[in-house]
């Protein structure tokens, strides 16, 4: 978050549990389903559709393979 801070980058956070800023930050944050990967990148899309998403990056090893979905169903460059 520090980095994307410096580079001027806006940043959405995503969590398997929903957050009580979530209404108050709707572009800032959004609830996946970590677990099911098409499932969260169906969210992704539709997350999308209101806020423009040109990448994405997984920090664990659950959510990279989310994050590859994500890419994929967004058609954005990345390592499948």
């Amino acid at each position: 978050m520090g980095a994307a801070k410096t580079l001027g980058v806006e940043l959405t956070v995503a969590s398997e549990v929903p957050s009580a800023f979530e209404e108050a930050e709707p572009a800032g944050l959004v609830t996946l389903d970590f677990a099911d990967a098409e499932r969260a990148a169906r969210q992704v899309r539709e997350f999308a559709a209101r806020y423009p998403v040109d990448g994405v990056t997984g920090v664990d090893d659950d959510t990279v393979v989310v994050a590859a979905a994500v890419a994929e169903t967004l058609r954005l460059r990345g390592d499948p």
